[in-house]
């Protein structure tokens, strides 16, 4: 965490040691993602072709059995495909800078840089109500699949409805459904904790304490 901290958006500032334990811990995760999603694709009864694609890859193998040989090891098809996905979301995420395309009259955080092959993936500006981190996880688990919308509703597929609950942290910004933006889940009612005064109108924007 030390060295994730101070290494500048151009990956200078730390010893290359440092920096390929960063970069490989980062991926490492990003791995445990792509696996897992895919071990979930298999087990409802999903191919790598009608299954949720993480980042936009298709899984490389779907089901417990296609991820994890015999052997208790993760087979070559699904590390190739982890590979391929670790690289390609590390390159668009990584470094974690803001990035505001200034060309567009108005966007939010789930507006791509060009398509979901662009590096860097997202040049939106994150407003207050933007869900930053449901944006994120539906496209590193879910891959922008249309069957998770970011709309706050609630289908009818179960299988759907796992994936909303793996892409939402359930974390809401207003009790309120219609002052949320891109949140994959309804806020609950039931939350106390759960909810955040409107901003001010003029500066400084922060909600009144309470």
């Amino acid at each position: 965490m030390n060295g994730y901290n101070a290494t500048a958006p151009t990956f200078a500032g730390v010893d290359s040691t440092t920096l390929n334990a960063v970069v490989g811990e980062g991926k490492t995760v990003l791995k445990a993602i792509y696996l897992g999603t895919c071990v979930i694709d298999g087990e409802a009864g999903f191919t790598a072709d009608t299954g949720f694609k993480p980042a936009g890859l298709k899984c490389g193998a779907v089901g417990k059995a296609g991820v994890i040989g015999s052997d208790g090891k993760i087979t070559a098809a699904a590390g190739s495909g982890a590979q391929a996905y670790a690289d390609k979301v590390f390159g668009q995420f990584e470094p974690d800078v803001m990035r505001i395309d200034t060309s567009i009259a108005a966007s939010n955080y789930g507006i791509p840089c060009g398509d979901l092959t662009s590096a860097p993936l997202l040049c939106g500006g994150r407003g207050l109500k933007d869900d930053t981190i449901d944006v994120t996880y539906r496209y590193l688990i879910g891959g922008l699949d249309a069957r998770a919308p970011l709309d706050g509703g609630s289908g009818v597929d179960p299988t759907v409805l796992q994936l909303q609950a793996l892409i939402s942290d359930g974390v809401q910004y207003s009790k309120t459904a219609s002052k949320n933006v891109d949140n994959a889940t309804a806020p609950d009612p039931k939350n106390t904790q759960q909810g955040h005064p409107e901003p001010l109108a003029t500066f400084p924007y922060s909600a009144t304490p309470f």
